[in-house]
């Protein structure tokens, strides 16, 4: 009696090229041949559906399959996203260091003459502090119109303007204070003073750097209202100094 056949190994077909492939060697195939086809879902799913024997040749994940599959790397992107702006919320500055009903901070500033003034030198009258660049188009405008439509009225209200140039222009390349406000209609009127900030000074009043930065201060220097921009809020900055007194 003739011996019974040992059965041979099972072929698969190979879920790309569909050649018949001894089931064991499957997985290795697909490396070899198709190593571009190693992430692709179909064919992980042929080799997961392969018969138990082959279970050891046939890994959950093949070897050099790309961890950083598409899906993944939007994850990572957008959680690294949403990381950054909750970082940035919790440390970017308030809009401002100086509350409205508490005390203005003192400081120094350079005035046009080069002398070095204090903010509680001007105290006794209502203050407007006015902190600008002076490259930036709205401070210019802003400069044009208080000295055609509004020194005359604050000048009468007995309301001091201190119109200061942020620390070294932020950053930027302008012209000079005195050069700029001189172009815009200002020649050394009586209450209405200009110069420029130092850097300690303009962290303090305008820490979030904005081209334009108001502060209306009563005569006992406490702070008022604020806001940006002044251009546009003139009236409303010298109501609220009048209301002051």
């Amino acid at each position: 009696m003739s011996a019974r056949r040992k059965a041979g190994p099972q072929t698969l077909r190979c879920p790309v090229c569909e050649t018949s492939v001894r089931a064991d060697r499957l997985a290795s195939h697909v490396r070899a041949v198709h190593p571009r086809e190693q992430g692709n879902r179909s064919v992980l799913q042929a080799l997961q559906n392969a018969p138990a024997s082959t279970a050891g040749a046939v890994p959950h994940r093949l070897k050099g399959t790309p961890w950083w599959t598409r899906g993944r790397v939007i994850g990572i992107t957008i959680a690294v996203a949403i990381v950054v702006l909750v970082a940035y919320a919790l440390v970017r500055a308030p809009p401002t260091s100086v509350r409205n009903g508490a005390a203005a901070p003192d400081f120094t500033f350079t005035d046009a003459q080069g002398s070095s003034l204090s903010l509680s030198s001007f105290l006794g009258k209502p203050i407007v502090l006015w902190w600008v660049a002076t490259w930036c188009s709205s401070c210019i405008e802003g400069t044009q119109i208080f000295a055609q439509q509004y020194y005359a009225s604050y000048r009468s209200a007995g309301v001091t303007v201190l119109e200061i140039e942020s620390y070294n222009d932020l950053g930027q390349t302008g012209p000079s204070i005195e050069a700029m406000a001189s172009q815009n209609g200002y020649t050394g009127q009586a209450g209405w003073i200009i110069g420029e900030g130092s850097a300690h000074a303009t962290s303090l009043y305008n820490p979030n750097s904005d081209l334009e930065y108001y502060y209306v201060l009563s005569p006992q220097g406490t702070v008022v209202t604020q806001g940006t921009p002044l251009t546009g809020s003139f009236g409303a900055a010298l109501s609220a100094a009048q209301g002051s007194q």
